[in-house]
């Protein structure tokens, strides 16, 4: 790690980076343009995040929307187990106690249709038993010959026995009809009690995923809030699937930055870059831009302004003091070999139909229109125009 220069016009010159080049005096004495190698800085914004990072989500209980009740200090040094962030859950917690009140009138109804059943298939059973023994006694009694009974006596004994065994039919169709039915009853409220079970089971997994805990030890970040512009708090509400925190590995720290994109293309993948953590002004670290995304993405719902989101590595990040959210500067350096240059006390300035529109004033002190490219503290690049009449070979 180096220092960074402390020489204030130096720190400006580098913050200047290849923006376009504002209005030089009108009276600047002329001056040639040559070829040569352009260098220029380029300053872009960022902060430190994790590319490893466990999120801790706003869980779904069911509850729209959900309210922090409590949440961890931003920052904090947490162990697994816990406890970091508890949502309300008194819409649960009322919701239970009415719930487990259902299903104890669920089971307290099933047990009393279970003894219900119980006492109706025994008395139908009872029923069934004597009307069997009714039926074996007639049973015998008609089994006696015709010739050793009065012809009056013996069919009295035969229309016995019909009816004795219409009535052992009866009472087992009885019987049966009784079990058929009890046990319906009893299945039917089995299935209410499981249902009034699995609802009040609902509600305690629901209390219980309202409070989050951390899985493994870290640095506990929380979310931005984007509705409020903020990070989240105490009171807060949310929505279920939000990450409302974060728990990041510290070895996984790269920069992630902003490239807006009217400097679209001056930045690139494997570019080497210096960075300084704005906690850490005096410290310098070296980097390496890792990529620049393909399309620009509004930064904020209440800014228009697009960027291209762009990662980039640092050596040398010290994992004890710094931490993911810490904004960063990153200085990137520019270099086009044998580029047209043209000294930027040579440009002269007016208004065009497009704006400001720069001109060159050679050494026979005409004015010349020019397009510029970047431009550093000292020179810009001459893009198309007639710089010939400053005296570069074109």
């Amino acid at each position: 790690m180096r220092s960074l220069p402390k020489n204030p016009s130096i720190r400006r010159s580098l913050a200047a980076g290849i923006l376009v080049a504002s209005g030089a005096a009108a009276q600047s004495p002329p001056a040639d343009a040559h070829r040569g190698e352009f260098t220029a800085q380029f300053l872009l914004g960022g902060e430190l995040v994790a590319e490893d990072a466990v999120p801790l989500v706003v869980p779904n209980a069911n509850i729209w929307p959900v309210q922090v009740r409590w949440l961890a200090e931003d920052g904090a040094e947490v162990q697994a187990g816990d406890t970091l962030v508890e949502f309300d859950n008194s819409q649960l917690a009322s919701q239970l106690e009415q719930l487990e009140r259902a299903a104890v009138e669920a089971a307290n109804q099933l047990a009393s249709l279970e003894a219900e059943t119980r006492s109706q298939v025994l008395e139908a059973a009872f029923e069934l038993e004597q009307k069997e023994a009714a039926l074996e006694k007639a049973r015998l009694a008609a089994a006696v010959p015709a010739e050793l009974l009065a012809r009056k006596e013996y069919e009295k004994r035969q229309l016995d026995l019909e009816r004795a065994a219409l009535d052992e039919a009866a009472a087992r169709e009885a019987l049966d009809l009784r079990e058929t039915s009890g046990n319906a009853r009893v299945a039917k409220q089995e299935v209410e009690l499981r249902k009034a079970e699995a609802a009040a089971q609902r509600a305690r997994d629901g209390i219980a995923i309202l409070t989050l805990t951390a899985p493994r030890a870290g640095i506990l970040l929380v979310s931005e809030n984007e509705d409020e512009g903020r990070t989240f708090q105490t009171g807060d509400n949310t929505w279920p699937g939000t990450t409302i925190a974060r728990l990041p590995d510290l070895a996984s720290m790269i920069v992630e930055a902003w490239l807006y994109d009217v400097d679209d293309g001056r930045i690139t993948a494997g570019q080497r870059v210096t960075a300084v953590v704005d906690a850490f002004p005096s410290t310098a670290l070296e980097g390496e831009v890792i990529d620049v995304d393909n399309i620009a993405k509004e930064i904020t719902r209440a800014s228009p302004r697009r960027a291209f989101r762009t990662r980039l590595r640092l050596a040398g990040l010290d994992v004890v003091r710094m931490r993911p959210g810490m904004s960063v500067k990153v200085m990137a350096e520019t270099r086009i070999a044998d580029a047209l240059l043209l000294p930027r006390a040579a440009l002269l300035w007016r208004e065009g139909p497009g704006g400001h529109e720069a001109e060159a004033r050679g050494a026979d002190g005409e004015p010349r229109p020019v397009a510029l490219g970047p431009c550093n503290a000292l020179e810009c690049i001459v893009l198309e125009g007639d710089a010939a009449g400053t005296g570069a070979a074109q």
